[in-house]
Protein backbone atom coordinates (compact mmCIF):
# COMPACT_ATOMS: atom_id res chain seq x y z
CA UNK A 1 0.00 0.00 0.00
CA UNK A 2 1.51 3.28 -1.16
CA UNK A 3 0.41 6.26 0.89
CA UNK A 4 0.38 9.89 -0.14
CA UNK A 5 0.25 12.74 2.32
CA UNK A 6 -3.55 12.84 2.22
CA UNK A 7 -4.84 9.43 1.12
CA UNK A 8 -3.63 6.04 -0.07
CA UNK A 9 -2.58 5.76 -3.72
CA UNK A 10 -5.00 3.22 -5.17
CA UNK A 11 -3.57 0.50 -7.34
CA UNK A 12 -4.71 -2.83 -8.71
CA UNK A 13 -3.48 -5.73 -6.52
CA UNK A 14 -1.60 -8.50 -8.35
CA UNK A 15 -4.32 -11.16 -7.97
CA UNK A 16 -2.87 -13.63 -10.46
CA UNK A 17 -3.85 -16.66 -8.36
CA UNK A 18 -6.53 -17.09 -5.70
CA UNK A 19 -5.24 -17.12 -2.16
CA UNK A 20 -5.50 -20.26 -0.04
CA UNK A 21 -8.20 -18.42 1.93
CA UNK A 22 -10.30 -18.00 -1.22
CA UNK A 23 -9.70 -21.58 -2.35
CA UNK A 24 -10.77 -22.93 1.04
CA UNK A 25 -13.89 -20.80 1.05
CA UNK A 26 -14.85 -22.02 -2.42
CA UNK A 27 -14.13 -25.71 -1.87
CA UNK A 28 -15.50 -26.24 1.63
CA UNK A 29 -18.89 -27.99 1.52
CA UNK A 30 -19.86 -29.06 5.04
CA UNK A 31 -20.56 -25.76 6.79
CA UNK A 32 -22.99 -26.09 9.73
CA UNK A 33 -22.95 -22.37 10.43
CA UNK A 34 -25.52 -20.86 12.77
CA UNK A 35 -28.49 -19.73 10.70
CA UNK A 36 -29.06 -16.06 11.41
CA UNK A 37 -31.98 -14.31 9.72
CA UNK A 38 -30.81 -11.13 8.05
CA UNK A 39 -32.05 -7.79 9.30
CA UNK A 40 -34.07 -5.67 6.89
CA UNK A 41 -33.27 -7.90 3.93
CA UNK A 42 -29.69 -9.02 4.33
CA UNK A 43 -29.21 -10.26 0.77
CA UNK A 44 -30.55 -6.98 -0.55
CA UNK A 45 -28.06 -5.16 1.66
CA UNK A 46 -25.21 -7.30 0.35
CA UNK A 47 -26.28 -6.78 -3.27
CA UNK A 48 -26.45 -3.07 -2.56
CA UNK A 49 -22.92 -3.20 -1.23
CA UNK A 50 -21.52 -4.73 -4.41
CA UNK A 51 -23.58 -2.46 -6.69
CA UNK A 52 -22.74 0.68 -4.71
CA UNK A 53 -20.19 3.22 -5.95
CA UNK A 54 -17.75 2.00 -3.29
CA UNK A 55 -18.21 -1.67 -4.18
CA UNK A 56 -17.86 -1.01 -7.91
CA UNK A 57 -14.74 1.11 -7.41
CA UNK A 58 -13.10 -1.70 -5.42
CA UNK A 59 -14.06 -4.27 -8.06
CA UNK A 60 -12.35 -2.10 -10.68
CA UNK A 61 -9.19 -2.28 -8.60
CA UNK A 62 -9.30 -6.06 -8.94
CA UNK A 63 -10.23 -7.14 -5.43
CA UNK A 64 -12.12 -10.39 -4.81
CA UNK A 65 -15.89 -9.98 -4.41
CA UNK A 66 -15.99 -12.06 -1.23
CA UNK A 67 -13.20 -10.00 0.33
CA UNK A 68 -15.01 -6.78 -0.62
CA UNK A 69 -18.19 -7.95 1.11
CA UNK A 70 -16.24 -8.91 4.24
CA UNK A 71 -14.69 -5.45 4.43
CA UNK A 72 -17.73 -3.36 3.44
CA UNK A 73 -19.79 -4.76 6.31
CA UNK A 74 -18.25 -2.15 8.62
CA UNK A 75 -18.23 0.74 6.13
CA UNK A 76 -21.92 1.06 5.29
CA UNK A 77 -21.74 4.82 5.71
CA UNK A 78 -19.31 5.11 2.79
CA UNK A 79 -21.17 3.01 0.21
CA UNK A 80 -22.36 5.97 -1.86
CA UNK A 81 -18.80 7.18 -2.55
CA UNK A 82 -16.08 5.76 -4.73
CA UNK A 83 -12.94 4.72 -2.85
CA UNK A 84 -11.13 7.83 -4.13
CA UNK A 85 -13.81 9.99 -2.46
CA UNK A 86 -13.85 8.24 0.91
CA UNK A 87 -12.24 10.04 3.87
CA UNK A 88 -8.51 9.27 3.89
CA UNK A 89 -8.42 7.35 7.19
CA UNK A 90 -11.38 5.16 6.22
CA UNK A 91 -9.95 4.60 2.73
CA UNK A 92 -6.65 3.44 4.23
CA UNK A 93 -8.54 1.04 6.49
CA UNK A 94 -10.55 -0.39 3.57
CA UNK A 95 -7.56 -0.80 1.25
CA UNK A 96 -5.39 -2.16 4.08
CA UNK A 97 -7.96 -4.81 4.96
CA UNK A 98 -8.42 -5.83 1.33
CA UNK A 99 -4.66 -5.98 0.74
CA UNK A 100 -4.19 -8.11 3.86
CA UNK A 101 -6.73 -10.60 2.47
CA UNK A 102 -5.53 -10.56 -1.13
CA UNK A 103 -1.79 -10.33 -0.52
CA UNK A 104 -1.12 -11.31 3.09
CA UNK A 105 2.15 -10.19 4.61
CA UNK A 106 4.47 -12.96 5.69
CA UNK A 107 5.28 -13.09 9.39
CA UNK A 108 8.85 -14.44 9.56
CA UNK A 109 9.40 -17.69 11.41
CA UNK A 110 12.09 -16.13 13.60
CA UNK A 111 9.72 -13.36 14.63
CA UNK A 112 7.02 -15.86 15.58
CA UNK A 113 9.40 -17.97 17.62
CA UNK A 114 10.70 -14.95 19.53
CA UNK A 115 7.42 -15.08 21.45
CA UNK A 116 6.76 -17.83 23.97
CA UNK A 117 3.16 -18.20 22.76
CA UNK A 118 2.53 -21.55 21.09
CA UNK A 119 -1.27 -21.76 20.97
CA UNK A 120 -4.23 -20.26 19.10
CA UNK A 121 -7.65 -19.66 20.65
CA UNK A 122 -10.43 -20.08 18.08
CA UNK A 123 -14.08 -19.17 18.57
CA UNK A 124 -15.63 -19.17 15.07
CA UNK A 125 -14.97 -21.01 11.82
CA UNK A 126 -11.49 -21.95 13.09
CA UNK A 127 -12.95 -23.91 16.02
CA UNK A 128 -11.79 -27.50 16.08
CA UNK A 129 -15.38 -28.59 16.81
CA UNK A 130 -16.86 -26.51 13.98
CA UNK A 131 -17.77 -29.76 12.22
CA UNK A 132 -16.96 -33.45 12.28
CA UNK A 133 -14.08 -32.71 9.91
CA UNK A 134 -12.68 -30.00 12.17
CA UNK A 135 -12.48 -26.30 11.37
CA UNK A 136 -13.66 -24.77 8.10
CA UNK A 137 -10.18 -24.09 6.75
CA UNK A 138 -8.24 -27.31 7.38
CA UNK A 139 -6.04 -25.85 10.12
CA UNK A 140 -7.16 -28.69 12.38
CA UNK A 141 -6.76 -31.73 10.21
CA UNK A 142 -6.10 -35.36 11.03
CA UNK A 143 -2.41 -36.10 10.68
CA UNK A 144 -1.03 -32.58 11.20
CA UNK A 145 -0.42 -33.14 14.91
CA UNK A 146 -2.99 -30.68 16.25
CA UNK A 147 -3.90 -31.16 19.90
CA UNK A 148 -7.01 -29.24 20.88
CA UNK A 149 -9.27 -28.79 23.87
CA UNK A 150 -12.26 -26.67 24.83
CA UNK A 151 -11.33 -23.46 26.61
CA UNK A 152 -12.57 -20.00 27.61
CA UNK A 153 -11.00 -16.57 27.65
CA UNK A 154 -12.30 -13.51 29.48
CA UNK A 155 -12.74 -9.92 28.44
CA UNK A 156 -14.25 -10.34 24.97
CA UNK A 157 -17.81 -10.05 23.65
CA UNK A 158 -18.97 -12.13 20.69
CA UNK A 159 -20.95 -10.71 17.77
CA UNK A 160 -22.01 -11.59 14.24
CA UNK A 161 -23.05 -9.31 11.43
CA UNK A 162 -26.33 -10.90 10.19
CA UNK A 163 -25.15 -10.42 6.60
CA UNK A 164 -21.98 -12.50 7.13
CA UNK A 165 -21.37 -16.17 7.90
CA UNK A 166 -18.77 -15.82 10.65
CA UNK A 167 -18.49 -14.06 14.02
CA UNK A 168 -16.04 -11.61 15.53
CA UNK A 169 -14.89 -10.99 19.07
CA UNK A 170 -14.31 -7.48 20.33
CA UNK A 171 -12.87 -6.27 23.66
CA UNK A 172 -15.56 -6.05 26.33
CA UNK A 173 -16.19 -3.39 28.93
CA UNK A 174 -16.60 -6.25 31.39
CA UNK A 175 -13.28 -8.07 32.03
CA UNK A 176 -15.20 -11.12 33.28
CA UNK A 177 -17.16 -11.70 30.05
CA UNK A 178 -16.52 -15.24 28.83
CA UNK A 179 -15.72 -16.25 25.26
CA UNK A 180 -15.90 -19.99 24.53
CA UNK A 181 -13.96 -21.87 21.89
CA UNK A 182 -11.11 -24.29 21.31
CA UNK A 183 -7.43 -24.05 22.15
CA UNK A 184 -5.19 -25.27 19.32
CA UNK A 185 -1.63 -26.45 19.87
CA UNK A 186 0.92 -28.50 17.93
CA UNK A 187 3.82 -30.57 19.22
CA UNK A 188 6.09 -29.33 16.43
CA UNK A 189 7.20 -25.70 16.52
CA UNK A 190 7.58 -25.73 12.75
CA UNK A 191 3.97 -26.85 12.35
CA UNK A 192 2.81 -24.16 14.79
CA UNK A 193 4.59 -21.50 12.74
CA UNK A 194 2.99 -22.81 9.56
CA UNK A 195 -0.49 -22.86 11.11
CA UNK A 196 -0.16 -19.39 12.63
CA UNK A 197 0.89 -18.02 9.25
CA UNK A 198 -2.12 -19.77 7.71
CA UNK A 199 -4.44 -18.27 10.33
CA UNK A 200 -2.97 -14.83 9.68
CA UNK A 201 -4.00 -15.20 6.05
CA UNK A 202 -7.46 -16.58 6.84
CA UNK A 203 -8.19 -13.74 9.25
CA UNK A 204 -6.69 -11.01 7.11
CA UNK A 205 -4.20 -10.15 9.85
CA UNK A 206 -1.30 -7.94 8.82
CA UNK A 207 1.54 -8.07 11.38
CA UNK A 208 2.93 -4.81 10.02
CA UNK A 209 -0.29 -2.76 10.15
CA UNK A 210 -3.44 -2.10 12.17
CA UNK A 211 -5.54 -1.97 8.99
CA UNK A 212 -6.09 -5.70 8.55
CA UNK A 213 -9.55 -7.29 8.68
CA UNK A 214 -8.70 -8.72 12.12
CA UNK A 215 -6.21 -7.74 14.79
CA UNK A 216 -4.33 -10.22 16.99
CA UNK A 217 -3.62 -10.26 20.72
CA UNK A 218 -2.35 -12.61 23.42
CA UNK A 219 -4.95 -13.86 25.89
CA UNK A 220 -5.04 -16.15 28.90
CA UNK A 221 -7.00 -19.27 27.89
CA UNK A 222 -8.36 -21.62 30.54
CA UNK A 223 -9.16 -25.20 29.42
CA UNK A 224 -12.63 -26.25 30.56
CA UNK A 225 -12.00 -29.99 30.63
CA UNK A 226 -9.77 -29.96 33.68
CA UNK A 227 -10.40 -30.70 37.33
CA UNK A 228 -12.05 -27.99 39.41
CA UNK A 229 -8.88 -27.39 41.42
CA UNK A 230 -6.67 -27.30 38.34
CA UNK A 231 -5.86 -23.68 37.50
CA UNK A 232 -4.08 -24.33 34.18
CA UNK A 233 -3.78 -21.14 32.13
CA UNK A 234 -2.28 -21.10 28.64
CA UNK A 235 -1.21 -18.02 26.70
CA UNK A 236 -2.72 -18.06 23.23
CA UNK A 237 -3.25 -15.80 20.24
CA UNK A 238 -6.75 -14.51 19.51
CA UNK A 239 -7.96 -12.74 16.38
CA UNK A 240 -10.45 -9.96 17.04
CA UNK A 241 -11.96 -6.77 15.64
CA UNK A 242 -11.94 -3.45 17.49
CA UNK A 243 -15.38 -2.15 16.55
CA UNK A 244 -16.93 1.22 17.28
CA UNK A 245 -20.17 0.89 19.31
CA UNK A 246 -22.25 2.22 16.41
CA UNK A 247 -20.93 -0.59 14.18
CA UNK A 248 -22.53 -3.14 16.51
CA UNK A 249 -26.10 -1.92 16.02
CA UNK A 250 -28.32 -4.75 14.69
CA UNK A 251 -25.54 -7.30 15.10
CA UNK A 252 -26.32 -10.56 16.83
CA UNK A 253 -24.64 -10.93 20.19
CA UNK A 254 -23.99 -14.17 22.04
CA UNK A 255 -24.30 -13.54 25.79
CA UNK A 256 -23.08 -17.05 26.61
CA UNK A 257 -19.99 -16.52 24.44
CA UNK A 258 -20.56 -19.67 22.37
CA UNK A 259 -21.03 -19.18 18.63
CA UNK A 260 -22.03 -22.80 18.08
CA UNK A 261 -25.11 -22.26 20.25
CA UNK A 262 -27.01 -19.74 18.10
CA UNK A 263 -30.24 -20.43 19.97
CA UNK A 264 -28.86 -18.26 22.77
CA UNK A 265 -28.18 -15.24 20.55
CA UNK A 266 -29.95 -11.89 20.83
CA UNK A 267 -30.04 -8.86 18.57
CA UNK A 268 -28.15 -5.83 19.79
CA UNK A 269 -30.43 -2.92 18.94
CA UNK A 270 -28.61 -0.16 20.79
CA UNK A 271 -25.25 1.20 19.72
CA UNK A 272 -23.24 0.02 22.68
CA UNK A 273 -21.14 -2.97 23.66
CA UNK A 274 -22.26 -5.43 26.26
CA UNK A 275 -21.62 -4.30 29.80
Amino acid sequence: LLVSQERPVLRRPPLLLPTSRQLAARSFVHTPLPTLPAQGGGHVAMDRGMSSPLGKSLQKLGYDDGDILDVLSEHAGSLEKGIDQVEAKAAAKIIGALDSLANPSDEPKDTILESKVRAIFSYGTLRADFSEEGDKWGVVREGNGCIWKHAVVRGYDLFQDPHLTYPFATPSRDPNTKLKGTLLTWASENTFVEKLQQCNQIEGFDPSSDNGLYLRAVVQAVPTETKANDSEVIEAYIYYQDKNPEDLTNCWTFPNGDWLKPEDRTKLTSAKKNS
